[in-house]
């Protein structure tokens, strides 16, 4: 190869492409033209970037094939401008909890232990981290004799369940007294809130997320690995039947990865949109109807947002790109890619604005309607999981694999405050909602290390520390924001006071010795409250979906 037959290709590629004044420029310079008599019947139209496609295969290769000869997965394109970053995650929750399950099923408990032989192997760790055991002899539930618990299978009615069940929702155990130090010795208070809880069966694999309908409050969608959404209907005037209507949305994946990684209802309640680990995105009305299907993306969906005109809907990718798109007529508006790493989260700001993080630690302030990039903020060391808007005070948290919080205004460069004290990857943030009698401005984050911490804007030292002892997953307030709920590692569903500081409820799903899924424990991956706070959402590992009612 030499430089007149590289000339000559550019020089065919911008007469190809019709860059008439360049091409002039070019061949005045370079004298390229001269050998068109030469080569012109040798080299075919679009040669040059028939040699960079070529040449990108060559270097996709040489990036997945280690040295001795094993190919290593990755789901993202290669691109011939930037650094790839390879994304090879089998499921679409973060990096950091997939690590953590990935560690417990490591160490995973044989099926038919005995609670006692668990316990042995759980030595060292907490009380409650341990709680999920089961002794030879059943346990009876707090008050359980009341309590309804429904399985809708969506083809065989309903049918009532054995009790496999734990509920302490109302009550405290002498052991969560132990565990919950700040809890007041005096309970008599307390009353049962819990009145039963309704399983959604008919998901065939893990149960990533779930979203309330906004306007339609008796209207649930949970979205699985099993490429599919289900809408299930509520309806507490007819709830042994209306388990039965509930609506199956397949999502036929483009690759052997077909997780739903993420959905959102518009703020109409008419329209739900789901992304999945393929990179495509489809928009369903409330009945069930595809309206649109976008292929666009590349890499998994990390995060999906309607802004609140509904006429713009954002896509995230772990591609690098974030994708807004028309709701009036289902095209893409724009595209915006100023970032060479994966996306994990967007949130709108406003209807014009919105900011996107990333898996380097960045932030990214946009105009959505210009495709103006207005900030960036180089604030973590590592992975951001997840970013939250306050639109009260226009200050923007975001939480991240280094183990630390951080808030930003929107006009200032630098961190306007950072917050220490977890010792693991903080996986979820969440604003208090504001009531008219708060003082301060709060928030609570989760993290790895098995904590929630309940922190002010004003102080860096936090306000609570909650300890359960196993990995927190998901958070969620209740409308009120006085309850916040909690999704852990070991299954179980945590109430917590945040005024006050304490647990004041916990629902344990047992371990089902019985089951050959394959798992001891049903991971919580995503929990949240209706909007009237009569009702949470757990989406968990090996199918199972439910909702607890909570009074």
């Amino acid at each position: 190869m030499n430089s007149s037959e590289v000339n000559y290709l550019i020089w065919r590629y911008l007469q190809e492409s019709g860059f008439e004044h360049t091409t002039f420029t070019f061949q005045h310079e370079s004298s390229a033209h001269l050998e068109d008599n030469r080569w012109s019947k040798e080299v075919s139209a679009g040669a040059l970037i028939n040699v960079l496609q070529k040449g990108l295969q060559y270097m996709e290769v040489e990036a997945h094939v280690d040295k001795n000869g094993s190919i290593r997965r990755c789901m993202l394109p290669f691109s011939l401008i930037g650094r790839h970053s390879c994304e090879n995650g089998e499921t679409g929750i973060s990096e950091a909890i997939e690590a953590e399950l990935q560690e417990e099923k490591e160490k995973q408990v044989p099926l038919d232990m005995e609670g006692d032989e668990i316990n042995e192997m759980e030595q060292g760790k907490s009380l409650e981290q341990v709680e999920f055991s089961e002794s030879k002899e059943p346990k009876e539930p707090i008050e359980s004799k009341e309590m309804n618990i429904f399985e809708g299978t969506g083809e065989s009615g309903i049918e009532q369940l054995k009790n496999s069940e734990t509920c302490f929702f109302g009550e405290k155990s002498q052991l969560e007294l132990e565990v919950s130090s700040t809890s007041p010795t005096d309970t008599s208070w307390l009353t049962k809130k819990m009145e039963k809880v309704v399983l959604l069966c008919g998901h065939q694999e893990n149960v990533f997320t779930g979203a309330w309908n906004p306007v339609y409050l008796d209207f649930v969608a949970t979205a699985s690995a099993d490429a599919t959404v289900r809408i299930w209907n509520l309806l507490e005037k007819d709830s042994v039947n209306s388990l039965l209507d509930n609506l199956v949305l397949n999502c036929t994946p483009l690759n052997e990865k077909k997780d739903i990684t993420s959905i959102s209802w518009d703020n109409s309640g008419n329209y739900i949109a789901a992304g999945s680990y393929d990179g495509q995105v489809r928009i369903w009305s409330l009945e069930g109807t595809l309206k649109y299907l976008f292929t666009a993306h590349h890499g998994p969906i990390m995060g999906i947002k309607w802004n609140s005109k509904n006429n713009l809907l954002l896509t995230a990718s772990c591609d690098s790109y974030v994708i807004a798109w028309d709701m009036f007529n289902g095209t893409l508006k724009h595209v915006y890619d100023k970032r060479p790493c994966a996306i994990t989260d967007i949130e709108w700001i406003s209807d014009e604005t919105f900011a996107s993080s990333g898996k380097d630690g960045s932030l990214d302030f946009w105009s959505a309607e210009k495709a103006e990039l207005l900030r960036r903020w180089e604030g973590h060391s590592k992975e951001i999981n997840s970013i939250k808007f306050n639109p009260h005070n226009n200050l923007l948290l975001s939480c991240s694999d280094d183990f630390t919080v951080k808030i930003w205004s929107l006009d200032i460069s630098s961190p306007q405050k950072i917050f220490l004290g977890h010792s693991k990857s903080v996986v979820e943030v969440q604003w208090k909602p504001q009531q008219k009698t708060d003082k301060v401005i709060i928030f609570v984050s989760c993290s790895l290390d098995g904590t929630i911490k309940v922190w002010n804007t004003i102080q860096s030292s936090p306000l609570h520390s909650l300890t359960h002892g196993w990995a927190f997953f998901t958070i969620s307030f209740n409308p009120s924001g006085d309850i916040l709920a909690a999704g852990t590692k070991d299954g179980s569903v945590i109430l917590y006071d945040i005024n006050e500081g304490y647990l004041c409820g916990k629902y344990d799903k047992s371990v089902d010795k019985n089951s050959n899924k394959g798992s001891v424990i049903e991971h919580v991956f995503d929990i949240s409250w209706s909007k009237k706070g009569d009702r949470i959402i757990v989406c968990r590992a090996n199918s199972v979906a439910e909702v607890i009612y909570y009074d």
